[in-house]
């Protein structure tokens, strides 16, 4: 690999399991069956952009919450993670080593906790007749990501302040699987590709 600083070891310590999982994905993991869709079956063409985006808005009550809500999760998440480095240093006291290191830890222990239980929360509304339910945690985890940003920047008590910014690290990471499980659940397949791609845009 040549001289390495320590940040670039740090990346390839990370990216190093994903090339493994990925491989143990390639081997373990079986295609499952696909259906050709009639477009494909009959040799026309599927729907172009304009169908797509017309089926979009036709829908807009189902696909505008989910596109507007992720655009909206996207700011406060580059927002914050701009800003908490130097909010703990300048109103709290910390050392940059420590606020990384806080933040990574939070990161780490509530994003995981928050992404798992968010999804069995899903599951588990629509397993008893709630077909609402990926769309029904995003907005009640929006709400408490909502309270614990708020929270984070006013308290005044450090312990509050960082308990907000740990409780903020639960709920932001929490939505972006349900709403993409959303958005897939609630598209026809020969337009998911290209209504995805909408996502993405409003998401980035």
């Amino acid at each position: 690999l040549g001289i390495t600083k320590p940040w670039q070891l740090v990346f390839l310590a990370i990216g190093l399991p994903g090339l493994m999982l990925a491989a143990l994905a390639a081997v373990a993991i079986r295609e499952p069956p696909r259906r050709l869709d009639a477009a494909v079956a009959t040799g026309t063409s599927g729907p172009g952009v304009a169908d797509s985006a017309r089926y979009v808005w036709c829908n807009r009550g189902v696909y505008l919450p989910l596109f507007v809500g992720m655009g909206l999760l996207s700011v406060f998440s580059y927002g914050a993670n701009a800003w908490y480095p130097a909010f703990l240093q300048r109103v709290h006291g910390f050392a940059i080593a420590d606020a990384g290191l806080y933040l990574g830890l939070t990161t780490l222990v509530f994003g995981i906790l928050g992404s798992v239980t968010a999804g069995a929360l899903a599951d588990r509304l629509m397993a008893r007749g709630r077909r609402d339910g990926q769309m029904l945690v995003p907005m009640v985890y929006g709400a408490g990501l909502a309270v614990s940003g708020v929270g984070a920047g006013l308290a005044s008590p450090t312990w509050l302040s960082i308990g907000f910014i740990a409780l903020g690290s639960f709920f932001s990471n929490t939505m972006l699987g349900c709403i993409v499980a959303a958005i897939q659940a609630a598209t026809p397949r020969n337009m998911r590709g290209q209504i995805s791609a909408f996502f993405l845009f409003t998401a980035a």
